[in-house]
Order: structure tokens, then sequence, then C-alpha cells
């Protein structure tokens, strides 16, 4: 699809479950499609289908990288999803790791039927007192804080979110998910902890692929 540019390539992989939702992912900083063929198919027989496009300037996409344009890309895909997926009612945005950014905005723009952080960011003050090593330094521009701002996404958002985290993960560090969780609305928000897991290969987790087919099956 041509998209401010780009032409943005995606996959869809049809689902094992046909009045499923079509779940939509953005995922991490390097997950091409051709690197998680086999944990998109996975997920596809929870749900009625998964949709994943690689990002304007990687993998099969063209264009240039900006972090606000990639926000925008996602909600024009939903947008085109939800057009052949009987409404954004019938569509799940699962965001995993940086690709949170990307989902919680798309569900701030649109009422989608579910929203999943898989391993998601939170907001930069709470980045800068779990990483303060790592992010030493930096001063983010206006428009990198606002991308970064995950929490305050959900905090617009309507739609019901499920978070997914890792005990062990220490590139996203849990706190991360369960700030996201308490800015949510309390009536329409869940949490699954993986116990003694990390922050890789969380699309291909076993758990979580349960998880996420359990969350489409309520709406």
């Amino acid at each position: 699809m041509q998209v401010d540019g780009a032409e943005l390539r995606g996959w869809r992989y049809e689902g094992g479950d046909p009045r499923g939702p079509t779940l939509v992912i953005f995922g991490g900083s390097n997950n091409l499609i051709r690197n998680h063929d086999a944990a998109y198919r996975a997920l596809a027989k929870g749900v009625g289908a998964v949709v994943a496009f690689d990002y304007r300037g990687f993998g099969f996409s063209t264009g240039r990288a900006a972090a606000l344009q990639l926000r925008t890309d996602g909600v024009a895909i939903v947008d085109a999803v939800a057009k052949r997926s009987d409404g954004l009612g019938k569509v799940m945005v699962l965001g995993y790791s940086m690709g949170s950014m990307i989902a919680a905005f798309v569900a701030r723009e649109r009422r989608i039927g579910g929203l999943v952080l898989l391993a998601g960011l939170s907001h930069p003050d709470l980045m800068a007192k779990l990483y303060p090593e790592r992010l030493k330094g930096l001063v983010p521009a206006a428009d990198a804080l606002d991308f970064l701002d995950v929490t305050a996404s959900v905090r617009r958002s309507r739609s019901p979110l499920l978070i997914i985290h890792g005990e062990k993960d220490v590139a996203v560090r849990i706190e991360e998910g369960r700030a996201n969780y308490e800015a949510a609305d309390p009536s329409s928000r869940s949490f699954v902890e993986l116990t003694g897991i990390g922050h890789e290969d969380l699309l291909a987790n076993a758990d979580v692929q349960r998880a996420v087919a359990a969350f489409g099956r309520t709406f």
C-alpha cells in the first residue's frame, strides 16, 4: 500500500478462527517479516487472521523511517485492514517492544477491538528512572518524547487493553508494563506476567500466543 511517499509491504496470514478478529502486529526494531514468519503463522491459528507490515525503510517496504511517520503509517494500515475485517471493532492491534509506541497511538486515534502491549514501553520520566546509565546525557527532542509516551496514548485510548510482560525482562522492565496498566481504564484492562521470561522471541512464546487468542475471543 502507498502511504506518504512509501510503499508499505506486508503479509496476511489466514487464521484458524473464522469468527475471530484480525490481529495487526507492529514488531520491535528488528522484527522483519522474514524473521518471524513461523511466529505469525502460529499466532494466526488463534484468530481470524494476522497482518504484519515491514516499517518504511526496512525489509520489504520502501521510504525513509521517521518516528512520528511510523505512527501515522500504523493508523493507515489499521484503517485499510478494518475495511476487510468488518470494521475497527474486529481489529486487534499488538505492539511488541518498540512497536508498542505505534500500537498504542493507533488505539488512541481509533477505537479498535483490542490493544495488546507485549513488552511495551511506558513514558519518558519512568524510563529515565529505570535506565539512568542508558539515557545519560541524552536530550530527546519534543517529537521523540511524544513518540516515546506510550502511557499517554494508553490513557486516551477507549479500547480494551491486554498487557503481557516478562518478569525477567531487562530491556524493557516489567515496571513499564505496570505503568501502562495503571493508566488504562480499570473496566477493560488485564495483565499477564510471564514468570522467568525475558524480552526476546516473545512472539514465538506459546503462553503469549494463548493469551492473545483468549483476548481475541472476548470481542
